[in-house]
């Protein structure tokens, strides 16, 4: 299928992202920005679950929920760019290459 869709004309999600990257629409800055975030709100995640006093988990619960809205606005704005592209037409496409590359010694 996902050839199927590159010969309708479709992009994939490298060459979208390059177009995109070409007209400053979403920049590696962007991605890096994203990636970040990511990261960041995973570390605020563990450490949220490893405090013990309530002023401590309310403080840093108001502030995680800030960071995970600040990562779905993100996501949501690379997710609205990247939305005709081979691999979005795929139904399962994005599980699946998921899997693979969790496979070992992939």
């Amino acid at each position: 299928m996902l050839e199927h869709a590159r010969t309708q004309g479709l992009p994939t999600t490298n060459e979208a992202l390059g177009f995109l990257e070409q007209e400053k629409l979403w920049t590696s800055d962007d991605s890096a920005k994203l990636q970040n975030q990511e990261e960041y709100v995973t570390k605020l995640q563990h450490t949220f679950t490893t405090l013990l006093l309530d002023a401590q988990k309310k403080t840093m619960g108001a502030q995680l929920e800030v960071e995970r809205k600040t990562l779905i606005r993100l996501q949501r704005q690379k997710a609205s760019l990247l939305r005709d592209t081979c691999e979005s037409y795929v139904p399962g496409y994005r599980a699946l290459r998921h899997r693979e590359d969790q496979r070992p010694g992939a």
